[in-house]
Order: structure tokens, then C-alpha cells, then sequence
């Protein structure tokens, strides 16, 4: 997708994401009375305080972790819009936009470079990109050994009751954990994204001064106020409609799929956009971006 060549283009390499592969079998084994009250029920009881204690656990890294992300992408966004909307304006003013714009390049080369430099050379923001993605690298490989623990653990007790357990509220949980802060990650990414066009965009209708900054972080802002908005009220519509263990999944991806998905499309709009205020061709543009 354009999204992922215009991030690497503006920023470098791609992050790599982890990706796990876990096969899992379970097997049942008839035990005598006394040996599968042993197996089954003693075991249960620490399996269940065990994943009680877990799972309150894992809510609060999640939690803390999806805080950060939603946090720090508002950020770097907000940062985004506010210093290439600046810059941009300010090469407006002093007369050297529309000179630098007949360099071989265009005027779409003009702004990706005017982007692209203050993208890297803002300190604050390269702390954001790192530390974002060893979070998102950290989760992953977490959630993914406690996906193991977990079905190790369960595997070694063999009784129907671990199996169940694993299977209807373990695996669940955890894969949903895996998904939600892959999903993050990629609002994360377009959150910045949605600031950097915005900051492009915002000096082709002023004509320079603090008003093009400005009108750039109420933009940027509005758009991420009604994004996140429509996706809580839909996680809040889920949750008074009530759920259950097979359900939970697809109540806590739900607004988040929702919220990447319109933020997919706001950004197509803004790449357009962009391309017929600078009179620019697709074809151009992703050539330019290739380059990159």
C-alpha cells in the first residue's frame, strides 16, 4: 500500500514485525477416581488463580501499552503538521519555494525533502520511532511466550478441563493481545502519516504567517478527535450489548479495525489531495517516492 511506501520514504527502513506460528494439540487420558481428582481439580484451582492473576496482569501492560501508543502517535502527528506546515510556510515567505520548485524535481521533490528533513532532524521524534518499535517488538515476543507458557502448561496436565481452558479463554485472550497491539501499531503509523499530509497540505491554502501552523494543529486534531470518537462509541455500543467468552475478541477488535480502516481512507483522501494542490500526477509522485 502507498501508506507503507510514503512512511519508509519519509523515514527509512521498515520496521519488521515478529511473526509466531504455534501449532497446538490437546489429548484427553482416562485416569483412575482418586488420580483424576488429583490431576483434575488440585491442578484447576492453581491453573485458575494462576490465569486470574495473569490476565489482570496482561490488561495492565495492554492498557498501558495501547495508552502509549494512542499517546504517542497523537504526538508525533501533532508535531508533524505543526513543524512541516512551519517550514513550508516559512519557504513560502521569503520567496524560495516557488524557486527551489523549478529544480528538476518539482514542487512535489520540494516538499517531500522540506518533510523529510524535519522529520529526522527533530530529536523528539526519533525517540518516538524507537521507542515505539521495540514496545511493539517487546509485546509481540512477550505475548508470544506466554502463548507458549501457557499451552505448555496446560498440555503437561492433560485433562479436558486445562484444554478447555486453554482453548476457550487462554488462546482467546491471548491471540487477542497479539492483535490489538498490531493493530496499534498500524494506527500508530497512520496517526503520523495523517499529521505529515496534513502539514503538507495546510500551506497550499494560506498564504503564510502563524495562521498556517495553527489552522494545521486544529486539522490535524479534529480529524483524530473524530476518528477515535466514532471507534470508542462503537467499543461502547459492544460492551452495553454485552459479550461473552466467544465474543470478546471481536468486541475488542472491532473499533480498532474500524478506527484503522477510516484512517486508511482519510489518508487516501489527503495523498489525493495533496497530489491536485500541487498539480502533481500519481504516476509522479510514487516515482518520487521510490527514489526515496
Amino acid at each position: 500500500m502507498f501508506t507503507w511506501q510514503l512512511w519508509n520514504a519519509l523515514h527509512g527502513a521498515r520496521p519488521r514485525h515478529p511473526l509466531f506460528r504455534l501449532e497446538r494439540y490437546a489429548r484427553d487420558k482416562g485416569v483412575s477416581p482418586w488420580r483424576k481428582l488429583f490431576e483434575d481439580v488440585l491442578p484447576l484451582g492453581v491453573l485458575v488463580m494462576m490465569v486470574v492473576s495473569a490476565w489482570m496482569l496482561a490488561l495492565l501492560v495492554i492498557a498501558g501499552f495501547i495508552l502509549i501508543l494512542i499517546v504517542s502517535g497523537f504526538l508525533y502527528g501533532l508535531i508533524a503538521a505543526y513543524g512541516i506546515s512551519r517550514n513550508l510556510a516559512k519557504h513560502r515567505a521569503r520567496g524560495r519555494y516557488d524557486l527551489i520548485s523549478l529544480t528538476p524535481g518539482g514542487v512535489f521533490e520540494t516538499n517531500h525533502a522540506v518533510s523529510a528533513h524535519f522529520l529526522q532532524k527533530v530529536d523528539i521524534l526519533g525517540y518516538i520511532r524507537e521507542i515505539m518499535n521495540r514496545l511493539y517488538i517487546g509485546a509481540a515476543i512477550l505475548l508470544s511466550l506466554a502463548m507458549v507458557l501457557a499451552f505448555a502448561f496446560t498440555n503437561s496436565l492433560m485433562t479436558k478441563y486445562s484444554t478447555n481452558v486453554f482453548q476457550t479463554f487462554l488462546f482467546p485472550s491471548i491471540l487477542s493481545g497479539m492483535l490489538i497491539v498490531g493493530i496499534h501499531y498500524l494506527d500508530f503509523t497512520r496517526s503520523a502519516l495523517t499529521g505529515i499530509l496534513i502539514g503538507m497540505i495546510t500551506p497550499t491554502y494560506t498564504r503564510g504567517g502563524g495562521e498556517t501552523h495553527l489552522l494545521a494543529v486544529v486539522l490535524y486534531t479534529s480529524l483524530q478527535l473524530l476518528v477515535y470518537g466514532i471507534a470508542w462509541v462503537t467499543g461502547i455500543d459492544l460492551i452495553l450489548r454485552g459479550f461473552d467468552s466467544t465474543s470478546a475478541l471481536i468486541m475488542n477488535l472491532t473499533p480498532l479495525v474500524l478506527a484503522v480502516i477510516m484512517r486508511e481512507i482519510s489518508l487516501q483522501g489527503l495523498w489525493y489531495l495533496l497530489l491536485w494542490r500541487l498539480n502533481v500526477s500519481p504516476a509522479e509522485a510514487q516515482a518520487e517516492l521510490q527514489k526515496a
